[in-house]
């Protein structure tokens, strides 16, 4: 099922593994809950599937919130306009919001889909925007690969008011390219153990019944406790009728190997 597969957090305590991840981004939040919001140029890489899209999408969820609880930092249950909105659907066009007395304009690019147009176009915007904005490129290194990133140095470099969120699968020529001006952090993956729980949490939020206890420690293996991969087996499990994870559907999947 699609939505499985696209499975963003719905809070803090969702998250399965990376914990600087997590403290970062609630540092974040926390700032600008007593009205001291900066944003910080933030580098995240690992692999691919390993939480860092949908902790960033988190993220700007808790940041937008109308009603996001000050102490836990939970949003709410799409309660608010912003939330019922759901900022990280807009597409190109991005999204504005009042936070903290300031307009702050949301910009996501998906690098593996934007044409070499498409990103111009946006940089152009970005230049002229005059007010916050908050950039997020998502699985960066994709414009390496297609020769685009030369066009994210003097934006990146110069532009004021903005806070850069970048994702990547890979390093190298992107960390030279952010190194000065951006905070470097990098995916971690939870225990067996950890992540062994986090999947009989999905297994209930789905309804997906689970054959045996061994079954979810096999996948947690399997998937080399990676979020992504794990949720695409709980996808093929929840078409099932009834729905249900099995031990011979964990060891039959194929795990692709990261880009």
């Amino acid at each position: 099922m699609t939505e499985i597969k696209r499975w963003i957090p719905n809070s803090w305590g969702d998250v399965v593994g990376n914990p600087d991840l997590v403290e970062h981004f609630q540092d974040i939040l926390h700032a600008s809950l007593d009205g001291e919001f900066q944003g910080l140029n933030t580098l995240v890489t690992g692999e691919s599937r390993s939480g860092k899209t949908s902790i960033v999408k988190l993220f700007i969820r808790c940041l937008y919130c109308d009603k996001l609880d000050r102490e836990t930092l939970t949003p709410c249950k799409f309660e608010c306009d912003n939330c019922r909105a759901d900022v990280n659907l807009f597409g190109l066009e991005g999204m504005h919001v009042r936070l903290q007395d300031r307009n702050i304009h949301y910009l996501p690019i998906d690098c593996t889909s934007v044409s070499e147009k498409d990103l111009k176009d946006r940089l152009v915007d970005l230049r002229d925007y005059g007010g916050f904005r908050i950039v997020f490129l998502d699985e960066a290194h994709r414009l390496v690969r297609r020769n685009m990133d030369e066009q994210l140095l003097k934006p990146s470099e110069e532009r004021a008011n903005t806070m850069w969120i970048v994702t990547s699968a890979v390093t190298g020529e992107l960390e030279k390219m952010f190194k000065r001006r951006f905070v470097r952090l990098q995916t971690e993956r939870a225990s067996v153990d950890d992540f062994s729980l986090w999947l009989t949490d999905r297994c209930h939020e789905f309804e997906i019944q689970i054959d045996e206890p061994s079954t979810i420690i096999r996948l947690a293996e399997r998937s080399n406790q990676s979020p992504g991969d794990a949720l695409q087996v709980l996808s093929r499990a929840a078409i099932k009728r009834p729905k249900q994870l099995t031990r011979k559907l964990v060891e039959s999947h194929h795990f692709e190997i990261n880009d």
